[in-house]
């Protein structure tokens, strides 16, 4: 049965933020009225927080109060992401925020956007992405269902010293890096990859221990601050985007009437996974300008040959995966990479 929340009561929910107030109580409630938890580790300020808020608002608006958000940010639903997959799986979450890196091996094909090809924005990553054959991505989301799919926007590289102009200037240079995934294609360009974690980064960077960072350019303003201590940043790699979204517990898909189906399908899906990407690249572009500004950090646009000779040297690192991916079972790994590129 719906439940009205007092101010009291939300007060008392740690960390957590109801969304969707707007219809969750009076008339246009009924019996089949559904609050749906979702898990996010990211805090409350995020971006991707409040697109989260939005989409409560939206699903409450068009259902009347009968299909509702509550968000858990900041990890109160469970600290860290690399359990998200396992929260959605078990239920502990309707819904669980994740990036697909933390849990590549379950979406290997998603991944393979990560891999160096022809996408040049978090928009057209997800674009090709979406594009993809229905059932082509299938296989990844065999537990789960795929609520939304973006890819974050392009990673950049960062340095403090040591200007990114051409793919010689990679040659020893110790990259951090988010995770394994970039690592082989870093160090297929001549970087020595070092994964570390996103809380490190700043004192690595400012200490020496790394020469330059490959994240997003977001990671130049705040939280990250990068800006602060760098020089250079060097921007229109080949690859190195990141997928990101949410995933959700099937049985908790299955409990919604079919006219929550069809509100929350309507909300999801490619729709909210382009607006995702659309904040990462506005994100992106706010951040490069506010860098440059002053010329306190020079903002180095690779040239299509530079692109060009990345993609191709990174082609054994892009063939192995493949063929290593087929060797473990699955036989259109070559049709998914090629489908995303073409």
């Amino acid at each position: 049965m719906w439940k009205t929340h007092s101010r009291a009561t939300i007060a008392a929910v740690s960390g957590a933020l109801l969304i969707g107030a707007l219809g969750t109580a009076g008339p246009g409630t009924s019996a089949d009225a559904k609050e749906l938890k979702v898990a996010t580790y990211l805090p409350p300020t995020h971006r991707i927080v409040h697109l989260y808020e939005e989409l409560g608002k939206e699903l409450a608006a068009d259902s009347k109060g009968d299909l509702t958000l509550k968000v858990y940010a900041g990890g109160t639903l469970g600290a860290g992401p690399f359990q998200q997959y396992k929260r959605a799986v078990e239920g502990t979450a309707d819904i669980a925020d994740i990036c697909h890196a933390f849990h590549a091996r379950v979406f290997s094909k998603t991944m393979m956007i990560v891999l160096p090809g022809v996408a040049t924005s978090a928009t057209d990553a997800t674009n090709r992405l979406w594009s993809l054959p229905e059932g082509m991505l299938a296989s990844d989301y065999k537990q789960v269902k795929n609520v939304f799919t973006y890819s974050v926007s392009q990673s950049v590289f960062t340095s403090r010293e040591k200007p990114v102009h051409t793919l010689a200037d990679l040659k020893g240079a110790k990259v951090m890096t988010p995770g394994a995934a970039f690592a082989p294609i870093i160090a297929a360009w001549g970087g020595s990859p070092v994964p570390m974690d996103l809380n490190e980064m700043f004192n690595a960077l400012s200490t020496g221990v790394v020469d330059m960072v490959a994240l997003p350019a977001t990671s130049l303003l705040p939280p990250f601050r990068l800006a602060e201590i760098s020089k250079h940043t060097s921007v229109g790699v080949s690859g190195l985007f990141n997928p990101c979204g949410a995933i959700m517990n099937k049985e908790s898909y299955a409990a919604l009437t079919p006219s929550q189906k069809a509100i929350f399908d309507k909300h999801t899906g490619k729709t909210l996974s382009l607006r995702a990407a659309k904040i990462f690249d506005d994100w992106s572009d706010e951040a490069i300008k506010t860098a440059s500004m002053g010329h306190k950090v020079e903002v180095i646009q690779l040239s299509p040959d530079v692109r060009k000779a990345m993609f191709d040297a990174a082609q054994p690192v892009v063939q192995k995966t493949l063929a290593e991916l087929e060797k473990g079972g699955m036989k259109d790994a070559k049709t998914v990479y090629n489908a995303i590129n073409k």
